[in-house]
């Protein structure tokens, strides 16, 4: 039916060419479908005095602009959006919103303010208030305006959702608790499922945490969050082949993830390491910039040939690419001690321990140092 309704509103364009109206009410049907590449090619070519006179088009373009993360775009669209409709409420927090995704951080605030100064009863931008004051560090601020809103609003599926993120930031695990399962009761939500999985994982309740996320997923198996967010639970209680099992499935619906490809590379590699290999060769052709995927490809490359010289050369530019990263460092540093070359490796662990001597990986490469033979290079 719904593809019915874009064929006929398509027909009646065509019929009717002149018609502004049919021109909104198709873009809205494009939006709504999700289908953003046509609704760009329908509002590009259209007059200034159409757009002045159907401002919902400039709106829509630039939320799919924003997207698709052309922002200047999208801040264009809103610009004149709101120039347009200067008393519109959506529309200052639509500008505010591409504003502060740019890094506009004081004129992202005077437009959210705007916003609640043009209508009070707005609650996109009444939530927006609250966050923009916890991001600015003004948690004092956040927790009053959060009070007024609960007052205002009541306890709205949005209104719990937020107070029960606010509470998560403080550390009140418990109030986070009861407002973000309050929140999911009302209206379930892939990002509140998300909060109340954290909220229950750092009380320890893990099954109950566990059981939040397969919620999520019975509701929507595809929704990558939850997906990343269950395969990283289940690595971090030490079950890498349930998380294995996740990455995989990941990579039946979107099989360019990185992150899964990378990780499945690398929990194969007892299974399978050709396969292993060729997961993180697929992740690296796509993240060539990323240090984590040449590490992982540098590795596994390592444990089928421990001489290879392109390993060696993976893990120097992935050192080059996080310099910070001890543990990329760290597995430089074993890649030089099983190819016998003590002094790179000792040069490479003192450096880890005199950067950060409390870390796991500088007591791990003191550790080291201690075993290293005087010479053998």
């Amino acid at each position: 039916k719904v593809g019915e309704g874009t064929a006929l509103l398509r027909e009646a364009l065509e019929k009717s060419p002149e018609s502004a109206l049919i021109r909104v009410a198709l873009a809205q049907n494009y939006f709504d479908t999700g289908k953003y590449s046509q609704l760009l090619t329908l509002t590009s070519n259209i007059s200034e005095s159409e757009l002045a006179a159907h401002p919902v088009l400039l709106a829509l373009r630039g939320k799919v602009n924003l997207s698709r993360n052309e922002q200047i775009l999208a801040q264009e669209d809103f610009k004149t959006y709101l120039s347009l409709l200067p008393e519109s409420a959506h529309a200052h927090f639509l500008y505010a919103d591409v504003l502060a995704r740019r890094g506009k951080k004081q004129e992202a605030r005077k437009q959210l303010e705007s916003a609640v100064n043009v209508d009070s009863t707005y609650l996109p931008a009444r939530l927006g208030m609250v966050k923009m004051h916890v991001h600015q560090n003004e948690l004092k601020l956040a927790e009053t305006k959060m009070k007024k809103l609960k007052q205002d609003f009541g306890e709205t599926p949005a209104v719990l959702a937020l107070d029960g993120w606010l509470a998560l930031g403080k550390g009140d695990l418990i109030s986070a608790e009861k407002s973000l399962s309050a929140a999911i009761k009302l209206t379930p939500s892939s990002e509140v499922s998300l909060l109340l999985f954290r909220s229950l994982w750092l009380q320890g309740e893990y099954e109950r945490a566990f059981s939040v996320l397969n919620a999520g997923l019975l509701q929507s198996p595809d929704e990558l969050a939850l997906l990343e967010e269950l395969a990283a639970a289940h690595l971090a209680r030490g079950e890498d082949g349930e998380g294995l099992k996740i990455y995989r499935s990941i990579l039946d619906t979107y099989p360019n993830h990185v992150l899964a490809l990378n990780n499945t590379a690398w929990l194969s590699r007892e299974q399978n390491l050709g396969e292993a290999i060729a997961y993180a060769e697929r992740a690296r052709e796509i993240a060539p910039g990323a240090a984590s995927v040449a590490d992982t490809l540098a590795m596994l490359l390592s444990l089928k040939d421990v001489g290879s010289r392109r390993a060696l050369d993976l893990l120097q530019e992935a050192i080059k690419m996080a310099p910070s990263d001890q543990g990329i460092q760290l597995h430089y540093a074993e890649l030089l001690v099983q190819r016998e070359m003590y002094t790179q490796a000792r040069n490479v662990l003192k450096a880890i321990v005199v950067g950060s001597p409390d870390s796991p990986a500088a007591i791990q490469a003191a550790g080291t140092l201690k075993n290293l033979p005087d010479s053998g290079d």
